[in-house]
């Protein structure tokens, strides 16, 4: 092997490696504090965070203890979650009284969202995850996500996917029992 081909390869490989090291720092996020045995799946208590609305006001998981919650991930760039907002919006509209619903949008600046909700009338409650702290904590691989939990704070369902009102409904129920 000359000279030449030898320094090639090695560029080559330590190239290789620092793009491979590079993926892996720019992958991790910040580990959001809280119960570390809390996992987003049934039968396992919810991951607590604390996520702002639309207004700034600060919302937490663990001070809506006592309540069920319904949260619901999503962006404004997702087709499936486009279609589900207005089945979302009734089921807010019905329960909204009764249990702690949130759209938690997953990535985008608040005047993206602001704009999306105002254009289509929505008035649902929005958290955002800009920095997708939430969205990974919840281990969102696909959005839409659904995430009921009851009011002990325990996940009782979880459907990645659109869901219909009646669907919604029949989740939110089986939180409230």
């Amino acid at each position: 092997m000359t000279a030449r081909r030898y320094s090639f390869l090695v560029a080559a490989v330590v190239v290789a490696l620092l793009v491979v090291v590079g993926f892996q720092l720019l992958g991790r996020q910040a580990e959001p504090s809280g119960d570390l045995e809390a996992k987003p799946f049934p039968g396992h208590p919810a991951p607590d965070f604390t996520l702002e609305d639309l207004d700034g006001n600060e919302v937490s998981l663990s001070s809506l203890r006592g309540k069920a919650v319904y949260l619901n991930f999503w962006a404004t760039w997702c087709p499936p979650c486009v279609k589900e907002m207005p089945s979302l919006q009734e089921v807010y509209d019905k329960y909204g009284d009764r249990v702690a619903i949130y759209a938690v949008n997953v990535g985008e600046s608040r005047a993206v969202v602001s704009e999306f909700l105002e254009e289509n009338g929505y008035t649902l409650t929005v958290l955002l995850d800009e920095d997708q702290v939430v969205t990974h904590r919840y281990l969102v691989r696909g959005i839409p996500t659904n995430v009921f939990i009851d009011p002990h704070g325990m996940v009782v369902e979880r459907v990645t996917g659109g869901m219909t009102a009646s669907q919604m409904e029949q989740a939110i129920e089986a939180a409230l029992d």
